[in-house]
């Protein structure tokens, strides 16, 4: 009977508990229900997008299958590049650049970016100088190829980081005239080489492909290998890397959306010197198409309030008492 007595009080003890869970959790939802519901945006996913997500790459580029295939004959799918194979990077910034709406050379170029290798990376699969710039270019188009080949002989660091970004977001008269008159401009070439003399439209050309670039592949692993100053002047150097960074990192994003809002304002400005009728060059829709600036400070605490929320227990996410969320700061940061 004592048994009896003990199994029924144990069974009204749960339902007391199950209960009180349950208008608890009543309770969460009609403050929930009380607070001001945001309706999502209606968004069409624009043709090309839903070509690309459906990897109907032929849709996108009828040269597409032959030169995937040209990149996996030529070994790209074996190199090891920051988070998967080069590959796989190739491929991404080529959609990036698709999904942009870039031209045909830029897009074709971001699929075979650093193909004679460049001077952040040695991941030549091609041969310039054995044949490989006209097989490239019977793959892709002589002026694809000529993109390509540019990007790859010029110093790219020395290029963006150090003279077109701060000359054109600061305004250098010297800079700003050079592409108002057109013609070319002299830049630092790669590893040591003599100087390049580049076309300033295949120039913002570089900026806008640098954006996808650094858009596929920058995660935390290069913040922490670099000590953050991976776009800082000669961050990149490898007697700055930390040796005992360890490859992937934590998972966090990586802090590169600063950078990428001033490569999208040099690109507007470089743009508006050339003036519109002189260039057929569209700029991406984002940071607003150059206008919108990232401050690096904002980017960082916007970051870490997202990795807060993402890696912390929910309890500690909530308001007092386990009420609505805390109020999140990050929006007006990011």
């Amino acid at each position: 009977r004592r048994g009896s007595q003990r199994a029924a009080e144990s069974d009204r003890h749960a339902r007391s508990a199950a209960a009180a869970r349950a208008a608890a959790l009543a309770g969460r939802r009609s403050r929930s229900a009380a607070a001001p519901q945001l309706a999502a945006p209606e968004l069409e996913i624009p043709p090309v997008v839903r070509r690309l997500l459906r990897e109907d790459y032929a849709a996108v580029d009828p040269a597409a299958p032959a030169m995937l295939k040209l990149l996996r004959d030529k070994g790209a799918g074996e190199c090891w590049h920051k988070h998967g194979s080069f590959q796989v990077h190739l491929v991404n910034t080529w959609r990036i650049l698709a999904a942009w709406g870039q031209d045909e050379a830029t897009t074709r170029c971001g699929l075979f970016h650093s193909a004679y290798s460049n001077s952040y990376v040695n991941l030549s699969i091609f041969d310039p100088d054995n044949g490989g710039r006209e097989e490239m270019a019977a793959a892709i188009g002589a002026e694809a190829e000529a993109l390509t080949y540019l990007f790859c002989v010029i110093d790219r660091h020395g290029t963006i980081t150090e003279r077109l970004v701060p000359g054109l977001v600061d305004g250098d008269e010297e800079m700003l005239a050079a592409f108002r008159a057109g013609g070319t401009l002299e830049v630092p070439g790669a590893n040591g080489g003599p100087p390049v003399q580049a076309p300033v439209a295949d120039l913002v050309r570089l900026l806008i492909f640098t954006l996808a670039d650094v858009a596929e592949q920058h995660h935390s692993w290069q913040d922490e290998l670099t000590n953050g100053r991976y776009f800082e002047g000669q961050g990149v150097g490898v007697a700055l890397h930390q040796a005992m960074a360890p490859w992937p990192g934590d998972g966090r994003p990586g802090q590169w959306l600063s950078f990428g809002s001033r490569l999208m304002r040099a690109a507007r400005v470089a743009l508006e010197a050339i003036g519109d009728g002189n260039h057929s060059i569209s700029l991406p829709p984002v940071f607003n198409r150059g206008a919108a600036l990232l401050e690096p400070d904002a980017e960082a605490a916007a970051r870490d309030l997202y990795w807060r929320a993402a890696t912390a227990a929910p309890r500690d996410l909530l308001g007092p008492g386990g009420g609505n969320p805390k109020p999140d700061p990050s929006p007006n940061l990011n």
